[in-house]
């Protein structure tokens, strides 16, 4: 399974990884083979071309018996383990700052669930590639999908769209996305819902994966922080967002009519 974003084109080529497959005796294939990532990353890696994201850092240090911050310095900081309630995670300075390859990856290589949270989430089609298609194939390999998706109608996106300072653009945005989601209904394993929710952060659980994107007052969500991490790098957090999603959902209802969506409210 490859994870990776791309890089600027100049790339240096990755000494510390190629040194430590070389001396724990790896090949491209044997460590291919022991992580259950494609040959193709690997080498990339190794030329620096691409770097990948934590979950694979992880898998890849594991396996070479060290820690992903030897591999990969520039990316991944060295998480003491006396210091306590820390936990290892991506942190982004913003949503914006995810690389398009962490949503491709994340989404092609799903193998059970999938869990979104978002009030509009139009950038998922603006900058994911084939979101929808990502989506069918998932479902076609037996994923179960539940997708959340802001009412538009609702108080709490109005409210929200005011306070981002993007006054009706909000509710519209959330009409949308229900419209480009409305083809994946006819998916089984593809359940959507709207919620009215007070929303403090979007989430993406893809398996044992998660990315936050955090809401602050007064600016949307593509300038927010959002911070990813796995399941085993911390599962008292995880479950709380995982509890947050499964509250949301359980108030939530099924979407509007299509030709509702652009009625007057």
């Amino acid at each position: 399974m490859g994870s990776e974003f791309d890089l600027p084109l100049v790339a240096t080529a990755n000494a510390a990884l190629r040194n430590r497959m070389l001396s724990r005796g790896f090949s491209k294939a044997r460590l291919a083979a022991s992580t259950q990532i494609d040959e193709r990353s690997i080498q990339r890696w190794m030329d620096g071309q691409v770097r990948p994201h934590a979950e694979n850092a992880r898998r890849v240090a594991t396996t070479l018996e060290c820690e992903p911050s030897d591999l990969w310095p520039e990316v991944f900081s060295s998480f003491p383990s006396s210091v306590s309630g820390s936990i290892a995670a991506t942190v982004y300075t913003s949503r914006a700052h995810i690389p398009v390859g962490v949503w491709i990856d994340l989404f092609s290589t799903a193998k059970s669930e999938i869990d979104i949270c978002v009030y509009g989430g139009t950038f998922l089609y603006d900058t994911v590639p084939g979101f929808n298609r990502l989506m069918a194939d998932a479902a076609g390999r037996g994923v179960s999908t539940r997708f959340l998706v802001g009412d538009p109608s609702s108080e709490s996106v109005k409210r929200r769209g005011e306070e981002e300072g993007i006054g009706p653009s909000l509710p519209s945005r959330c009409a949308l996305t229900l419209d480009r989601l409305a083809p994946l209904a006819a998916h089984e394993e593809i359940e959507l819902r709207v919620h009215s929710t007070t929303l403090y952060a979007s989430m993406f659980r893809i398996d044992d994966s998660l990315i936050a994107n955090h809401h602050i007052l007064g600016s949307p969500a593509s300038d927010n922080p959002a911070i990813q991490f796995t399941r085993a790098a911390g599962e008292n957090l995880w479950n709380t967002y995982a509890d947050a999603f499964n509250l949301i959902w359980a108030s939530a209802s099924p979407p509007p009519l299509r030709k509702e969506l652009h009625e007057p409210h």
